[in-house]
């Protein structure tokens, strides 16, 4: 049995301080050590997303809380920018540098589906089309100031701002509550339930300026940063050194592009906006041989794609020496509808509904 290795915290923070903040994240959740050392030590998180281009704006803090603790950790505001890896729509993986995302709302679409970028209009809607619900504007006045809207419809006015429709249950909800409170009984018998109403209408209404304030901020960091990204065209610069190293190995690209150990690497890569080198790519072509062999035998990571033609291991049946290979995502899909019928289908392969 292979021993555990364990490294002094000194050290731990000398390598913490080069890295990114998707890679500090991925680090918080390895195991207790690092998570003991990342937590005690927020500046590495601050390093880390002050050292990107442009650099990420401090968040807005609310004034007055009434007591309340209002501290927002470093770990939890890179949970809030950097955490999200899965689209809020379709539920895929974001395999993309960065999306362009709404922050306040925490809608964050991907770019695969056109749909799925629609969405993030069509679940949000103005004050005016709220109307059709039977909600008065003026009871909506009430709840709008300390509701979350869409940070880019705010410009045009306050009209126009567009909120997502689970927030304006929650509004409506507490509307409800606040009119059943103030034109209820004898206001002594609720006056504790009206107290404590108004102690939280009031600390949201706190938190949104500086809420909303941070959420503006951070989409117009994210307007820039992938303008930047844009302009440097690094990912097309990444994919081309990769054609050429992969050439002077003689490994087929096509094949090296399906490796997961590719895609992570050169997503981190193109993230932090850095060149693909001779030496990072003898460090990870290792592990794209053996992916690529893994392939070749049938075993693959899942779930696949649609039209995968090659022969493929089907991973719910049990493990035997020479396991059954089936030709293609249909047969899977049909092997897996007669002998595993309560399995969801998209777990094996992608679009299957």
């Amino acid at each position: 049995m292979m021993e555990r290795v364990q490294y002094k915290p000194d050290i731990l923070m000398e390598i913490f301080l080069y890295s990114s903040p998707w890679d500090l994240l991925q680090l918080y959740a390895t195991c207790r050590s690092f998570n003991i050392v990342l937590h005690e030590n927020q500046h590495i998180w601050r390093l880390a997303r002050k050292r990107l281009a442009p650099p990420v704006p401090d968040p807005t803090l609310p004034a007055n809380l009434f007591g309340f603790p209002h501290s927002w950790t470093e770990v939890a505001y890179a949970k809030y920018i950097f955490g999200n890896t899965k689209c809020t729509f379709c539920g895929d993986v974001i395999d993309e540098p960065f999306v362009f995302a709404s922050f306040s709302l925490k809608l964050f679409p991907c770019t695969k589906r056109k749909k799925c970028s629609l969405q993030l209009y069509r679940e949000t809607r103005s004050l005016s089309e709220y109307q059709a619900d039977g909600f008065k504007i003026e009871n909506m006045q009430f709840c709008q100031s300390y509701m979350p809207y869409l940070e880019f419809s705010g410009d045009r006015g306050r009209e126009r701002r567009r909120y997502a429709a689970s927030q304006f249950k929650i509004a409506k909800a507490e509307w409800q509550v606040a009119r059943e409170l103030f034109h209820g009984v004898k206001r002594s018998s609720n006056e504790p339930e009206m107290d404590q109403l108004l102690l939280h209408i009031s600390i949201r209404h706190s938190w949104s300026g500086a809420y909303m304030t941070t959420a503006e901020s951070l989409v117009k960091w994210q307007s820039a940063y992938l303008r930047l990204l844009k302009t440097s065209n690094i990912v097309k610069r990444n994919i081309v050194k990769a054609q050429h190293f992969a050439n002077d190995d003689r490994m087929k690209f096509s094949m090296v592009e399906r490796s997961s150990t590719f895609k992570s690497y050169i997503l981190s890569l193109n993230r932090t906006q850095t060149l693909l080198t001779l030496s990072d790519w003898r460090l990870i072509s290792r592990q794209i041989h053996r992916d690529m062999q893994d392939e070749n035998y049938g075993i693959m990571k899942f779930p696949i794609a649609k039209d995968w033609k090659k022969p493929v291991v089907c991973p719910l049946c049990p493990t035997v020496r020479r396991p059954r290979l089936f030709e293609g995502s249909g047969c899977l899909l049909d092997h897996a509808m007669r002998k595993h019928r309560g399995i969801d289908r998209s777990t094996l392969v992608k679009d299957a509904k």
